[in-house]
This record gives structure tokens, sequence and C-alpha cells, in this order.
């Protein structure tokens, strides 16, 4: 039986008959050419539930454990089949969209019930909640239900559009909703290797290639080139994914932490009590070796340091009033001890901590936890030190803090030692540096001394005689008289209560044992873009060096200046500034061509789509084709005239590709379309050989095909009136 032939009173006007070139193929009615197959269907849900999984791995990285992962892909597997059985059953779009947003909002209700939280208060602080917790925060119902919502709405969306005609955007959408919310709240860090990309942007490629999607399935060479373009953008962008860029937006910081005030005793004055104990095993700490911070107090009233901080969770975004110095070296230390306080001894500012409640003021890095521990309490903590180089802080300013340099007037005899102690300083820290040497001549350390900071207690400190008591004291007074005299010298202090590094145990030779002569206080002053820098006014005290002179390398992971400090005495004149030089260069290099490589791998895809979605429309596509190499060769595509008109300047190819689309366009119901492709492949070699040569290089990757041509108007095949270029 041939193939009927279309009725001379179909083709448009003063064309005549429209022969059909070369042999025809039976071609199903649009309507069922976009149909979607069982087959297509299983596919679309294979990428779908592998979105799904891939986007819940990376979201799971902001909750301590596996059980977010779990969670957050339970939800949203089941509200994809709950989105699918919706709208196969004919369910309102508003109306299947409003039952699921209720159901979310239901169960933030009910777990803010189970916290004695009123329903207003569980749905509009879920995500403050959440962005103020701990990094990685605790799974509990009130922190991990806003990731499984999430899930749950991109899955109900994966649902819904699972039998839409065009699914090519969604998947993505999906992958990038829940890839980008890891990425926030974990600030970068959700995908550390680019594993999780990698195979997001490999299954997004396999479902471009037309692996799930309707009509004509394309060629294998065909989705075998646009898996490969996707895996190469998938590489590339695993590639730039290890080039720095500086640091990354932190979602938290947009939110403030809730704060509480702590009125946890001073342990100022437990100095002297550890001080007696002398030989009296306090704390063992294994790991690296440095000085601990108990307690940092900033504020000075005239009658003692303290600290009026407010205190929030560790990993909450909270930035220090001055921030951290440019070289840094992180310490992870073991501690095991028994108190009867909340503070806890940490390194530098903490970073992590194995107690999960712990909470640190974010100007001094204080840490404590909620409640008073029972008996022994165990914990590694790692935090980050400055460690700049003596060198390094010639010259640099001391920063700018009112809160650090505030504090009562001074008596003119305690103005006038500081500034006859630093004449002759040109910088701030040779000023630091001969204050601390003034402070340690002629004056004794001992662990006996009569406590107290006051002001009055610091001038006996300070001027009165040997005889009387003066010119003796512990670590309190020579720390706390070099702050408040800094202080006056326009330098940001703080006094730290720690303890020093210990001595190794002779059974256990990582295990350092801390003991009550090791409990110290010693003062910081802040240089800009160095950060906090320990000074030691106290003589014949070696556990606190001054600048961390040897500590630096000792550190487990490197630093930005990893070689140990020097402890050189300061110089009158200042360091030379260093010329400005590129770390790296071939990062840099690799980053650029990196990104050029994405960008024409992605006109590849791009192209390779849209060449695949013509396929799938017959010989309208194939014009569309033919109309696309025109474009690409420079030459003019009137959208106002006929096909056949535009086609006849090109050659015959394009006019049997034409004529077949004209056919196609007005043909009846059950019309065997015929195979144009052959004619649009000749006719587009022809145009190719034809174009400029700059334009024949640019044919792959050139974009002008993507772009809509001016004065162009969007077509459906089978619309009445001619097929138009």
């Amino acid at each position: 039986m041939t193939a009927p032939t279309l009725p001379t009173a179909a083709a448009p006007a003063g064309t005549g008959p429209v022969p059909v070139p070369g042999r025809a193929e039976p071609v199903a009615p649009e309507s069922d050419r976009s149909a979607l197959t069982r087959a297509g269907l299983v596919r679309r849900v294979v990428i779908a539930v592998a979105v799904l999984l891939l986007g819940a791995w990376s979201l799971s990285a902001a909750w301590a454990g596996s059980t977010a992962l779990v969670l957050i892909a339970a939800a949203g597997l089941v509200a994809l089949g709950f989105a699918a059985a919706l709208r196969r059953l004919g369910t309102q779009v508003i109306l299947a969209w409003a039952v699921a947003v209720l159901i979310a909002l239901g169960a933030l209700v009910l777990a803010g019930r189970g916290a004695d939280l009123g329903p207003l208060a569980a749905v509009t602080d879920a995500v403050p909640r959440l962005l103020t917790s701990p990094v990685p925060a605790p799974v509990t119902p009130l922190l991990v239900l806003p990731g499984m919502i999430l899930g749950w709405l991109v899955g109900f969306g994966l649902g819904w559009r699972l039998r839409a005609p065009a699914y090519a955007v969604t998947p993505l959408v999906g992958g990038l909703v829940l890839f980008l919310g890891g990425e926030l709240l974990v600030v970068g860090g959700s995908d550390p290797f680019g594993l999780i990309g990698l195979l997001l942007v490999g299954a997004l490629g396999l479902h471009w290639s037309g692996w799930g999607g309707t009509g004509r399935a394309r060629s294998i060479g065909a989705s075998v080139r646009a898996v490969g373009a996707a895996l190469l953008i998938g590489l590339l962008t695993l590639a730039l994914g290890f080039v720095p860029l500086g640091k990354p937006f932190d979602v938290r910081t947009l939110v403030d932490p809730p704060a509480a005030p702590v009125t946890e005793p001073n342990p100022l004055p437990m100095l002297a009590m550890w001080g007696r104990l002398g030989d009296v095993e306090l704390l063992r700490t294994t790991g690296d070796s440095y000085p601990l911070h108990l307690v940092v107090l900033p504020d000075y009233d005239g009658v003692s340091f303290g600290s009026t901080s407010n205190y929030i969770a560790l990993g909450a975004a909270g930035e220090p009033e001055l921030p951290p110095g440019r070289f840094q070296a992180r310490f992870t230390t073991s501690v095991t001890w028994q108190t009867t306080s909340r503070w806890l001894p940490a390194p530098g500012r903490p970073e992590t901590i194995s107690i999960p409640d712990a909470r640190i003021d974010p100007d001094t890095g204080s840490l404590l936890t909620e409640r008073i521990p029972n008996g022994v309490v165990s914990y590694t903590v790692s935090g980050w030190v400055d460690v700049p180089h003596s060198d390094e802080l010639r010259g640099a300013p001391a920063g700018v803090s009112e809160r650090f340099t505030a504090g009562p007037e001074l008596p003119a005899d305690m103005v006038a030692y500081a500034r006859q102690a630093t004449a002759g300083a040109d910088d701030a820290y040779a000023a630091a540096k001969l204050l601390e040497a003034a402070l340690k001549s002629n004056r004794a350390y001992t662990t006996t001394a009569q406590g107290g900071s006051s002001i009055a207690r610091l001038r006996h400190f300070l001027f009165d005689d040997p005889t009387r008591g003066g010119r003796v004291g512990s670590s309190e007074q020579f720390a706390t008289a070099y702050a408040v005299l800094a202080r006056s010298l326009g330098l940001p202090t703080r006094v730290v209560v720690g303890f020093g590094p210990g001595t190794a145990d002779p059974a256990q030779p990582d295990v350092r044992i801390v003991r009550g002569r090791d409990a110290l206080a010693w003062p910081e002053v802040y240089f800009e873009g160095f950060g906090w820098v320990p000074f030691n006014p106290t003589p014949d005290v070696e556990q606190i060096t001054s600048n961390n002179s040897g500590q630096a390398g000792r550190a487990s992971t490197p630093s930005a200046r990893p070689t140990p400090q020097g402890s050189a005495a300061p110089s009158q004149q200042p360091v030379p500034p260093r010329p400005l030089e590129v770390k790296h260069p071939w990062l840099l290099a690799a980053g650029i061509g990196g990104a050029v490589l994405a960008v024409l791998a992605l006109l590849l895809i791009a192209r390779a789509v849209r060449t695949g979605r013509h396929r799938r429309q017959g010989a309208v596509g194939a014009w569309q084709e033919v109309v696309d190499g025109m474009r690409l060769a420079g030459r003019p595509t009137p959208v106002t005239e006929p096909a056949t008109e535009v086609a006849r300047q090109v050659g015959p190819a394009a006019l049997a590709v034409a004529r077949a689309a004209e056919a196609a366009t007005f043909a009846p119901p059950g019309y065997l379309e015929p195979d144009a492709w052959t004619q649009a492949r000749h006719a587009r070699r022809q145009l190719r050989r034809e174009a400029s040569w700059w334009r024949t290089l640019l044919w792959p990757i050139n974009p002008v095909p993507l772009l809509r041509p001016r004065g162009a108007r969007t077509r459906r095949p089978g619309r009445r009136g001619s097929v138009r270029a």
C-alpha cells in the first residue's frame, strides 16, 4: 500500500502540489509523538531518584552522622511518589501544592509541640534555628525538619512534573536546590572532593542525552556525545573546585544567633589556689602541645578583669570584633580533667569540640558547657592560633577597639611609668616588647602572692618597696598590670587565664600532665592583620613564650606560616614591605582555562540538546536545522517569507527539506512523514562549505542558533499557515 499524497488544495497558495522526496516512514499523530512511553517514564523515575539521592547527600552534610541523609532522601522519595499519584488522579496543581505545603507545616508544628513551642514559633523559627545551630548540627526533630522539608518539596516537584512533555529543566533545578542548600549550610564544604557534583552532572547529562525523553530516541552516537560533554563539564567542575577563589559566603551571618549571658565565677582568684597546689595534677592532655585558654577576660572596671560576653553555640555564625590574623596554625588536643565549673580549656579560638552542647564567646573564644560536668570530663578540641613571626610584627599597627582599650582613668604615676618604659619605641610591637621587659626587671614572681588586680593592688605591685610586699606578685599581677599599662598607650589588650603545656608523663610519653604550677595568666596584644599575640611579662615562667616562639611548627595542620617563629629582639627599623608575588600561578591559569573549556562544553551540550529536540520533530525539525545552518553561515533568514522561497536560495537539498516540512505541517491524520534528515545534512554541509573561514571555525560552538532571531515568531507544527524561516 502506497503512502497517501497531500491534496493540491492543502498546499500553500502559489506552490502547487507538494512532492514528497525520499522514502516515506510511518509517523504517529502529533499527540502520540509527544506521549511518554512506559520505558521513558521508568527512565525519568531513575533520573529523579538519582538527583534526590545525590542532592540529599550534599544537603545532609549540615548534620552530624548519616541519619540526616536517610531522613532527607526518604522525605524526597515519598514526596516523589505522592506527587505522581496526585497528578495521575487529575488533582489541580494549586490544590496539590497546597496539600504538600500543609503537610510540611504540620510536621513543623508537631515537632514544635514536642519542644513546648507554639505553632507560629515552630514554623517561623525553623530556618533561623538551624542557621544558629552548631556545624554540623545534631539530628533533632526541630533541626533536621528544614532539610527534610526541602527534600520533600524538591521530590514533590520532580514527581509532579514526571509526565510533563518538557522535563529537561526539572531535574536540573531540583538537583541545584538541594546541592546549593548543602553548600550554603556548611559554607562550601558539603562536597569537598567534587564527587557529588560530578555524579549529579553525569546524571543530568544522561537525561539530556534523550535517555529519558519522549518521542523518537536519539542515535547512539548523539547520546554518547551528549553524555561525554556532560561528564566533561563535571570533570572541569571537579578541577575548578580545587582552585582557591576566596572566602565562601556564609549564610549564617544573615541571622543573629541567640546569645546567653554567663554568670560563672571569675577564674582569676583560682590562680592563687592552683599555685599553692604546686605538684598536684589538674588535667591531662594528648595531641598538640600548646598553652590552653581557660577563660579570656577582655573587660576591666578598675577592680578586676572580667567578661560580660554573651555565649552562642559553637559553630554558629559569630564574627569577633577583632578578626583573626592572616597567619594561623590549627592545634588539636584531647583534654581529661575534673572540674567544678563550666569552663573548658582549649587552644586558641576553638573550632570543633566533641562536647555537643558547648558554647563560645565570639569575641574571645572562651568555651564552656551548658551545665556543670559531674565527675571527670574528657573531650577533643581543635582551635586556631595566630602565629606571626617576630619580624613580621615590626611596623604592624595596633588594632582599633573601644572594648579592648577601655578602662577607668589611671593614676598619673602609672601612665608616666608606661610612657617612660616605652620611650624610644617607633612602632606598636616595639612598645609592647619594651613594656614586657620593664615589668620583668626588678620584680619577683611567686605563686603565693596576695591576689587581686584592682588599681590600688597594681600600684602596690608596681611601685612599693619589696620590704612592704611591693614588686612581688603572681602571674595575675604581672598579666593584669601589663594589660592596664598597655591600654594607657592605646594598645588593645586582654588577659588570658589558662594553663601551660605541662610536662610529659614518664610512663606515657604521649600524655602531658598539667599541674597546679602550670596555671597562669598572661596578656595578649592585638596587631592589625596579625591577630592576638601573647606576651610574657612574668619572670621565671617559660610555659608562655612571647609571640608563641617555637610553637607554630608543632601544629597538626600546617598553617599559612608553618615554620617556627623566631624570638629575635625588636628592631628599631620597620621591615621593608615584601614585593607582591602570585602564589601557584598554574592554579590561576588552570582556573581560567577550565572556565573557558566549561563555557565551550556548555555550548556544545546546548547545541546537542537543540538538535535532539529538532530530530524528535521530524521534517519540521529538519527544516529548523537547515535554518540554523543558514544562520551559522551568515545567510539571511527572512521570517516573513515561506520556507520554500527561502530554501530556493540555498539549493535543491534545502528545497526538498522545506517541501517535506510544508507537507508534514498540513498533512491530515495518518500521513506518512518522509525522512528529511538526509537532505538536511546535505544542505548544512553545503552551507558550511560556502561560509567564511572564521564562521567555519566557530561552527560547532557558535551560539547564534540558540538566540532567537529578531522579529521571529514561534510556530508550532500543525498550525495553519505556511512554514516560515
